[in-house]
């Protein structure tokens, strides 16, 4: 596991961090940085919702932006030991910090969005009914009922097999 892997890929130097004296400074100059340069960052624990943010900032449609579910956890473990839960803090101090400046920037983007929570259910809906149909679909088993039978049959890609 990379210590702070999101702001690391995000830009924040490391190296420099270490030696720096003034560490709060540093990091709060990246946070500002950062927020300077990302326009908007998707929540994972408002998946939908950052997708509906995402359709509207780039003018998507709905198809646009629909997805499959694949590789989920059913059960997240969750750490309680307060031990535990302090060394993770300590050693991603760093990613705690952006996630809480991101996730409140993503929380004042959302306010301003007028009738976003209405439009979120309608995709909601829609990408239940698309990841449904998909599912029964794949349960077919047909070699004529794959995915890419169906985009064939919509023109999304060519009939030539690889």
């Amino acid at each position: 596991m990379l210590v702070n892997a999101n702001s690391v890929d995000m830009g924040f130097d490391l190296e420099n961090y270490v030696k720096t004296i003034n560490k709060e400074k540093y990091m709060s100059d990246f946070l500002e940085k950062a927020g300077q340069t990302w326009d908007l960052v998707l929540i994972t624990e408002y998946f939908d919702l950052s997708l509906v943010m995402l359709k509207r900032r780039f003018c998507l449609r709905f198809e646009d932006i629909l997805y499959l579910r694949s590789l989920e956890r059913i059960k997240k473990e969750r750490v309680e030991e307060p031990y535990t839960l302090a060394k993770i803090a300590e050693m991603q101090r760093l990613d705690i910090a952006l996630y809480d400046y991101f996730n409140a920037t993503f929380w004042r983007e959302v306010e301003k969005e007028e009738g976003i929570f209405e439009e979120l259910a309608i995709f909601q809906k829609l990408n239940k009914q698309v990841q449904s149909f998909v599912s029964k679909v794949l349960k077919l088993g047909t070699k004529e009922r794959t995915p890419m039978f169906f985009l064939q049959k919509a023109g999304k890609t060519s009939s030539a097999s690889p």
